[in-house]
């Protein structure tokens, strides 16, 4: 079984020459390649560069971010405050860059390891800060989610495992993944054995009030499928990441869709292009009727161990309408392992990717939302090798925040954030 891992205003517009390789998906089931075909991408570098005020080595600040309104939030779940990893959240003025708060689970909750700041998200002025590896109630890795008044830190009440009626509640890591949209928040627990042993599941709340609304299962759960590894949220409908599946061999993996209203499932989604190993679902994006589906692990151009893919969907229909491989793939590269959608673009993050120097630093590729051209890129103007940047997306509007978690800014893979905007 292959893991995944743990997961100054400066605009350039710099030609690129990229070799892109896209195939769209026609009717009746039939396909057409498109490359590879040479295009000068511009590259647009950051307007804001996050760190925390003592973030340290090893804190992998990055690892999750968020923008909302005014505000931005940054995880950092290796951070060490009063035991190791026990993680934080950082909020940062989204205008000017300054740090607002620092968000930490109360002393009297924090565990070794909790790892809080895996997950963030904002929600008004609420930010639910996921812990995974938290053990509530001494059951291990059951994993919480903290709710924090953004800006004065004010304690909210948090999101417990029990709650949602499981029993037991050992390696669910509730809070490993979380997405929120209108009122309604949701919650991956791929460690949940209530169908089968580590066959996971999905949780959706009331994101005002912290209240349980339902669980759900897919209609086939499996031996250590992981459901719930991705999770997102778009109106009525949610899709849930399954990347451990075995329909298409060992942890091929899969991708589900939900009625949030009701709880059915809707359909499943498995390309008939994927194997053992590719972990298709291990990312999962959706927004007004297009959904994203990363295989980061995929060996998708000429034989390359992990250069990756990303799977565009129609959502009303099931329909596979495009697949993506790296315009510029390399071994490793894990294309497709960070995912975002805006109103006119598709954002891939290559978190391992070469930026236009040649450095491994990590991109993240744009593409027209419209006719799903690539159109450019976005790059850190400090990037070095194994920052990671890509592996956490978020947007809102133009803007456009990610993680580098393995950023060395301030110490070894302390980690730091940026801040783009699209044209």
């Amino acid at each position: 079984m292959k893991a995944l891992p743990l997961a100054v205003a400066v605009v350039a517009a710099v030609p690129h020459a990229l070799a892109q390789s896209v195939t769209i998906e026609r009717a009746a089931g039939a396909t057409a390649s498109r490359g590879p075909v040479l295009l000068s991408t511009p590259v647009i570098q950051e307007r804001l560069r996050f760190v925390g005020a003592d973030t340290a080595a090893g804190d992998n600040f990055g690892f999750d971010v968020w923008i909302s309104g005014d505000l931005i939030a940054v995880g950092a779940p290796f951070a060490d405050i009063v035991t190791p990893d026990v993680g934080a959240a950082y909020v940062f003025d989204a205008v000017t860059g300054l740090e607002l708060a620092k968000l930490q689970a109360p002393i009297s909750s924090s565990f070794f390891r909790d790892g809080l700041g895996s997950t963030v998200v904002l929600h008004g002025r609420a930010l639910y800060a996921g812990a995974p590896r938290h053990d509530f109630l001494m059951e291990p890795l059951s994993g919480r989610i903290y709710g924090f008044e953004a800006v004065s830190g004010l304690a909210l009440p948090s999101i417990d495992p029990v709650a949602t009626g499981n029993g037991g509640t050992i390696a669910h890591a509730l809070g490993e993944t979380m997405d929120v949209d209108g009122g309604l928040l949701v919650a991956g627990s791929r460690g949940d054995s209530a169908l089968q042993l580590g066959g996971g599941s999905a949780h959706l709340f009331d994101a005002n009030t912290g209240a349980f609304r339902r669980k759900l299962f897919p209609s086939d759960p499996g031996f250590a499928d992981n459901f719930g590894f991705a999770v997102a949220i778009s109106g009525s409908v949610v899709i849930v990441g399954c990347p451990f599946d075995d329909d298409n061999g060992t942890d091929s993996g899969s991708a589900y869709l939900f009625d949030a209203s009701t709880g059915l499932q809707l359909r499943k989604l498995v390309p008939v292009d994927t194997g053992a190993n590719d972990l298709f679902g291990a990312r999962v994006e959706i927004d007004a009727g297009v959904a994203l589906v990363g295989a980061p692990f995929i060996d998708s151009v000429g034989g390359m161990a992990d250069s990756g893919a990303v799977y565009v969907y129609d959502v009303a229909s099931g329909a596979r309408v495009a697949r993506w491989t790296s315009p510029d793939p390399g071994v490793n590269h894990q294309f497709g392992d960070g995912l975002a959608i805006t109103q006119d673009y598709l954002l891939i993050g290559e978190p391992l990717g070469r930026n236009s120097a040649g450095i491994q630093s990590g991109v993240i590729h744009v593409y027209d939302r419209s006719t799903l051209a690539l159109c450019g890129r976005l790059e850190a103007s400090d990037g070095a090798d194994g920052d990671g940047l890509g592996e956490s997306l978020h947007t809102e509007g133009s803007r456009v925040v990610a993680g580098a978690r393995g950023s060395d800014v301030l110490g070894n893979v302390s980690g730091s954030a940026y801040l783009f905007t699209l044209p």
